[in-house]
This record gives structure tokens, sequence and C-alpha cells, in this order.
């Protein structure tokens, strides 16, 4: 149990590794983030001059397209499907927007609804080593921006016991708070466990060592018995 748990965070965790990677960047990925700083300086003041009009295309295209290009690690049409704010503010942040791929992983996008702020797509994500594949509940948050369905974030369902945690990608620093809640409440739950089983375990090695003496005994009783039995027919003679 205590490595399916392992496993179950490794999965849950690298979904959002597959997108982002953390901080420090080479030479050419600063080049490339200069030049993305200036396209989405253009980008907002084409917004702030045209209003966003309702999208028309599915949602569920454009996350097939997102998780596609995520599996194959194509980082320019990641990128391209994210919020302006997003890209931006990631690499603010200094966490770079470069997916690593995952040949194994598998997804099946299952219904969309369109919400206040957007829209949400549902999605399942399976991946893990043969043999112990796991499905990750998420829903995809989406915004409208300039008449197209953009990437904002990822909602996963990671505790059977605790709501959702939501994962913004236009608020890095408030996805580093949860991801790091995440990696503790793993923690926590995998030391409880682990607790339990020495627990367990100590619990029947002391069960197992107080059966002994009382089988002892019980084994003595028969004959103890007998030979006080044997007792009083001796006077009756």
């Amino acid at each position: 149990m205590l490595r399916l748990q392992v496993l179950f965070r490794g999965v849950c965790l690298g979904i959002l590794g597959l997108v982002l990677v953390g901080c420090g960047s080479s030479d050419s990925a600063s080049q490339g983030n200069a030049s993305s700083h200036k396209q989405g300086s253009q980008h907002a003041q084409a917004a702030k001059a045209t209003a966003d009009s309702p999208p028309q295309q599915d949602p569920k295209q454009v996350i097939e397209a997102f998780l596609r290009a995520t599996k194959q690690g194509d980082k320019q049409t990641v990128r391209a499907l994210m919020t302006t704010k997003a890209v931006e503010e990631m690499e603010k942040h200094d966490r770079s927007i470069d997916p690593q791929g995952s040949p194994s992983a598998k997804y099946e996008v299952k219904d969309s609804e369109l919400v206040e702020e957007g829209a949400h797509v549902l999605v399942h994500w399976i991946d893990g080593p043969e043999g112990q594949k796991r499905t990750t509940k998420m829903i995809w948050v989406l915004k409208p921006e300039k008449g197209q369905w953009r990437v904002a974030g990822v909602i996963i369902k990671l505790f059977e016991d605790l709501p959702p945690v939501p994962f913004d990608f236009e608020d890095p620093e408030d996805m580093e708070a949860k991801e790091r809640f995440v990696e503790e409440e793993f923690r926590r739950r995998a030391a409880n466990q682990a607790q339990a089983a020495n627990q367990a375990a100590g619990q029947s090695s002391g069960a197992e060592q107080q059966s002994g003496p009382q089988s002892a005994a019980s084994g003595q009783a028969p004959a103890a018995q007998t030979a006080g039995a044997a007792t009083p027919g001796q006077k009756r003679r």
C-alpha cells in the first residue's frame, strides 16, 4: 500500500512536471523568455484594443491538442495554447514552460461545461509502470482569449477525503504553495501508514509470544488433573 501511494504521488505531481519545469533555465531558454515577454506584451496591447469574444471552438478540442503536445514534449504548442497571463507569470517567476513528454501516458477527454469565467474539461490521465497504472481525474480550466479557448490551470483530485486541489497557472506563487501542501500531505499519510503497519506488526508479534506460555500451561493441565484424580481413588482402597 505504501509503495502504491508513493507511486500515486509521483504520477500526480508528474502531471504538472510534464508542463512546467522549476527554477533555472539555460541561455537559450532565457532568450526564448525575452522573446515571449515581447510577444506577451504585444498580445496584452491587442487585448486592450479588442475585447475577448466568445470562443466558437469546442474546449475539448483545445485540451486534446494541449495534452497531445504535452505528451510529445511540443513546447511551442503548449505555450501557444496557454493564456498569455499564464505564460508571462510563469516566466516572471522563473518557471519555464518546457514539457518533458511522457510516451507511456494515456488520457481520455470526457465532458466539458461552460462556467462563469470560462470552461472546464474533465480528463482521465492514465500513467505509471506496467501493471501499476493509475487513473487520475482532473479538470482543466480554460479562459476565453481573443476568441479562442486557452488553458489557465488544472484542478486535480488527489485525495479521496479532501476537496480537489486547484493549480492556477496564472498565479505561480499560489501554485507553488499548493505543490508544497500536496507533497507534505503525501508524506504525512505515508508516515501514518508506516506507523500503523509497524504497530500492527508489533501487536501480532506480542500475541504470538503470549500464546507460547499459555499453550505450554494448557498442555500440563491434564496431567495435573489426572494426578489429582488418582489420589481419592487410592484413599477409597
